[in-house]
């Protein structure tokens, strides 16, 4: 229900990026979705990025959620991000303010949108993890699995 009162209160569409499997859940429940909520197939990561850059607020219960708040936000693009969660693999992004873990519960998510939104409103967008926008990743993860690849080899697979 919390998904029907999103529409109600905030009164525009909802894209609801809903897996088959979902999606046959709720037909078989017999709930219904408000009017403005769209049921949709899930987005491939292109599309997903475009519809979250331009969204009026971002709920979602994926783990890569810290990662896109935080990046969106440093080049410019910031949304309120809100995850499905109680728990997340990325402390570093809640420590900077980039996202709301907002519990499963339906109070719990409500109050976490109305404040991811009222904060956005008022520029609190978060700041971006250093190392999150780190320049030349790859570059780097090639040399330190260079490094160590004589070591693993020694210790791990006994080789030489």
């Amino acid at each position: 229900t919390a998904i029907n009162k999103m529409a109600e209160k905030y009164d525009m569409p909802i894209l609801y990026s809903c897996h088959p499997r979902s999606r046959n859940r709720l037909a078989s429940s017999g709930f219904k979705l408000d009017e403005r909520v769209i049921q949709h197939e899930p987005l491939g990561f292109h599309d997903y990025n475009c519809l979250q850059m331009n969204a009026f607020a971002v709920v979602s219960d994926s783990g890569t959620l810290p990662e896109e708040s935080s990046f969106f936000t440093s080049v410019g693009h910031p949304f309120p991000a809100i995850c499905i969660r109680t728990s997340t693999e990325r402390p570093e992004a809640i420590d900077k303010a980039d996202f709301i873990i907002a519990g499963i519960d339906e109070k719990s998510l409500l109050q976490a949108v109305d404040t991811a939104v009222e904060l956005n409103k008022d520029g609190n967008y978060g700041i971006p993890v250093p190392d999150y926008v780190e320049e030349n990743v790859s570059t780097k993860v090639v040399k330190i699995i260079q490094s160590y690849v004589g070591i693993v080899n020694k210790m791990v697979w006994r080789k030489f």
